[in-house]
């Protein structure tokens, strides 16, 4: 039975006029690599200078882009373009059926190993284990505050599309509006 191909697959991050206008101000890139990189130096909804984005919201690089590994994304991935479903389900899935001891008060060391089990990226890995969050983590197991981050993310890649459509919109009327509070951390 041949595989059904779903719209929403295609769906970009930024939509196209949006992106057109942020390209003719030099503001984004065309995509490369399934990604785009914005520059954010003319932009207030962004709170970094440059961010690298993919450019479909359904792809490999949003794996990515949420935290997961080139692998792990990769074998995700494929496993939404050959069983659709829900795209966040199959990160959520990916970490709730990885076999490992679920750690929460052990030492940094577990922590890294616990992570690098699950496929988190080095990026993502190293915010998690910043030292300031050393009490938070142990309020939580490895894999609850992993799956967080990869939610955060999500949450996050879906709200950068319309924040910069938001923002685009302002320049264009030429009211500037400070929208940094719609990205979590």
């Amino acid at each position: 039975m041949p595989l059904k191909r779903c719209i929403f697959r295609h769906q970009p991050v930024i939509d196209d006029e949006t992106a057109a206008h942020l390209e003719q101000l030099n503001l984004l890139t065309p995509p490369r690599n399934g990604k785009r990189t914005i520059s954010t130096d003319q932009l207030t909804c962004i709170d970094v200078n440059l961010t690298e984005v993919p450019a479909l919201l359904y792809s490999r690089q949003t794996y990515e882009f949420i935290g997961f590994c080139p692998m792990i994304s990769l074998n995700l991935w494929r496993d939404f373009l050959c069983f659709p479903g829900s795209f966040i389900g199959k990160a959520n899935a990916h970490l709730a059926d990885t076999d490992i001891d679920n750690i929460a008060e052990a030492s940094a060391g577990d922590w890294y190993r616990c992570l690098a089990i699950l496929g988190i990226n080095d990026e993502t890995i190293e915010e998690i284990m910043h030292p300031k969050h050393l009490d938070l983590r142990r309020t939580r197991f490895c894999k609850d505050w992993a799956n967080d981050k990869i939610e955060a993310m999500w949450l996050s890649i879906q709200l950068v599309g319309e924040a910069l459509r938001q923002e685009v919109a302002s320049m264009e009327t030429g009211v500037r509006t400070h929208a940094s509070n719609n990205f979590p951390e």
